[in-house]
């Protein structure tokens, strides 16, 4: 399992039970220990780390300015919004490249809504870099790369640029990349939260939207969920008159951005809330942590191991008969969290 419905994906949501007495096995320890305490036993459960292939190398050109290269399909839950807040953060020299548009309908809206929202803000951005050339000439043409992803299943992301000798920045996410960590990865210069003061849009109207898509998603689960709840996670969620930038829909996000670009003091009380955001660019005393994680994606994630944990995997399947089933409720709960509750997640409806 690489996704699962649970996880705001309601139109794929169906209400019969999964495949019961079958081993199952995952690609990151959160959804272990999830489907662990949803019913499986550890005998009939397995998890299976992804293999990073080495890239191919290709000679640097000269870049004519700085370049930020965000390597993914610009789908909602990769957070474009908040690439272009860093896009902000580059200089008069810098710019962001987004590599390819999203294919489906929802995505495909957004994504086309921020390209008007760039180009009427004359946003240093540039879009669908990777229609025309290779993935490989652009990521080595980059000064670094940039991640702000709110979801992922297993988290390419934050372990490829390290082997191409490129530092990644920004979004860390807690539950996917520990994997990472225990194997040595250092990602503490990333953050787990962009917080922006709510005073930049419009939070009656966010607040409103926000629960009427908490109902909406909870109707289509088959979940119950009383306005007190919903309360008590919104003002968990705006403590100190703050809120995670990643929480809002693409509607709230550009009234962000409109704020920074026309007030000085709001851009200051970001940088203030989020230190780490000023060090964007300087990478030069990084580059032990480029070394260092490129040797501990090399060492951990290799074709040879990954054939010999999946040999392994395989063995103990042939040998080992499961007794099993999974509590579909127990799954939903897990993923189902008002306090990490996002509109470019869970919204059904138009993100515009």
């Amino acid at each position: 399992i690489h996704d699962f419905a649970e996880d705001g994906r309601a139109q794929l949501y169906f209400k019969d039970d999964y495949p019961e007495d079958c081993h199952y096995c995952v690609v990151n320890s959160r959804d272990y220990r999830i489907l662990l305490k949803s019913g499986l036993k550890m005998q009939g459960l397995h998890q299976l780390s992804n293999c990073v292939s080495p890239p191919r190398i290709l000679p640097k050109p000269v870049a004519e300015k700085p370049l930020v290269v965000y390597p993914i399909r610009a789908i909602r839950r990769k957070n474009i919004g908040e690439a272009m807040l860093w896009s902000l953060l580059l200089g008069d020299e810098g710019k962001l490249s987004i590599t390819l548009p999203p294919n489906s309908a929802p995505d495909i809206a957004s994504y086309k809504s921020w390209k008007v929202f760039a180009a009427n803000h004359r946003l240093r951005v540039e879009f669908d870099s990777g229609l025309n050339k290779p993935f490989e000439t652009i990521v080595c043409s980059a000064h670094s790369l940039l991640t702000t992803s709110i979801t992922e299943g297993f988290g390419f992301s934050f372990l490829e640029p390290w082997l191409f000798g490129k530092f990644v920045w920004g979004r860390k996410l807690p539950d996917i990349c520990i994997d990472f960590e225990s194997c040595g990865v250092d990602l503490d210069h990333m953050y787990t939260q962009l917080m922006v003061p709510i005073e930049g849009f419009d939070s009656k109207g966010f607040y409103s939207q926000w629960r009427k898509t908490i109902k909406v998603a909870a109707r289509i689960y088959g979940m119950q969920i009383n306005p007190a709840q919903i309360q008590d996670a919104y003002s968990a969620i705006t403590e100190g008159g703050m809120i995670d930038f990643g929480l809002l829909g693409e509607k709230f996000q550009k009234q962000v951005l409109q704020h920074l670009l026309s007030e000085r003091a709001y851009m200051q009380k970001l940088l203030t809330a989020n230190p780490l955001l000023s060090n964007f660019g300087s990478t030069t005393a990084y580059k032990d942590i480029i070394e260092s994680n490129r040797k501990a994606v090399t060492d951990n994630y290799h074709m040879a191991q990954y054939r010999e944990n999946l040999l392994s995997l395989y063995a103990q399947v042939m040998a080992t008969s499961v007794r099993q089933r999974i509590d579909k409720k127990k799954v939903l709960a897990a993923f189902f969290d008002l306090n990490r509750f996002s509109l470019l997640k869970w919204s059904v409806d138009d993100p515009q």
